[in-house]
């Protein structure tokens, strides 16, 4: 009896823990002479199409994605580190990513090709990605047209 109640609480708090909501902060605007631009999109896919993509830059998050969506950002020049994660639980997929101040750069999120082990047994879910980054080539406005704009927030000074 103990041993069931024990197990029904463990699966109540796993349940919560991968249900926790994004913490998204806001960006400090650079100087014009150190801006560089990213551009992050996500398009649908059936795998993970029901779950947010959390995008963080340095451990913090700052933008959520569905599929068909897409967000711009304007940072320093140099040297950032991106993730993907989901609502909480799973492991953050990091991408390192120098920036050039005046260059556009363009990352591309998906869902991991491996989600389906998470289907079948839940505990998968805090082992892996569920979502991947890559760099990619910018698609043409008339591509990006068919998906929405994800607003950023920047700080006031």
């Amino acid at each position: 009896m103990k041993l069931k109640s024990t197990a029904s609480i463990v699966a109540i708090c796993a349940l919560f823990s991968g249900c926790a909501p994004a913490h998204l902060t806001t960006l400090k605007k650079p100087q014009d002479s150190v801006k560089a631009e990213v551009l992050v999109f996500r398009e649908a896919a059936f795998n993970a199409g029901a779950g947010a993509m959390i995008v963080g830059i340095n451990d913090q998050d700052i933008v959520e994605l569905y599929g068909d969506r897409y967000a711009t950002m304007q940072l320093s020049e140099g040297t950032h580190t991106f993730f993907a994660r989901a609502m909480g639980g799973d492991q953050p997929f990091k991408l390192s990513v120098s920036l050039k101040s005046n260059e556009m750069t363009c990352i591309k999120g998906y869902p991991n090709s491996a989600n389906l082990a998470k289907a079948l047994v839940p505990m998968a879910f805090y082992f892996g990605n569920t979502f991947l980054l890559e760099t990619t080539a910018c698609p043409p406005k008339e591509e990006l047209a068919k998906f929405a704009l994800v607003p950023v927030g920047y700080k006031t000074e």
